[in-house]
């Protein structure tokens, strides 16, 4: 892959849409739509096409590793700017966290939602 082509994709995503990728995933993602695509797609129609997988991805494997500098050591402090997030999991604190623990592992459960609700409830108040 061109080295000016990425450098300038790059580029593009930071100061355009604010995302950070490493040059190992950049170059894997254009090498690929090269190849589905051919060579000859303008700049800016390869560097949305970049966009629109990076948004498909697993931001473990995109994104630069680290953390927000000098954050990690303090407690309660408040940071400011544009930060990517990704969320793997969303807890209901409405519902029993057993229940959504083995759903986010993709286990049924034995007994139904309501069982699980009066033994939870039946232990609290006995």
């Amino acid at each position: 892959v061109n080295t000016c082509l990425m450098n300038s994709c790059k580029r593009w995503l930071e100061q355009v849409k604010g995302v950070s990728v490493t040059t190992q995933w950049l170059e894997a993602c254009i090498g690929w739509i090269h190849d589905e695509e051919g060579r000859g797609i303008p700049q800016a129609r390869l560097q949305e096409m970049v966009y629109q997988q990076w948004l498909h991805t697993d931001l473990r494997d995109t994104a630069p590793r680290g953390c927000i500098p000098q954050q990690q050591q303090q407690q309660g402090c408040s940071i400011s700017g544009k930060f990517v997030v990704q969320m793997d999991l969303l807890i209901d604190v409405g519902a029993p966290a057993y229940a959504q623990l083995q759903k986010a592992k993709g286990k049924e459960l034995d007994c139904p939602e309501e069982e699980i609700n009066t033994q939870v409830s039946a232990r609290v108040n006995g």
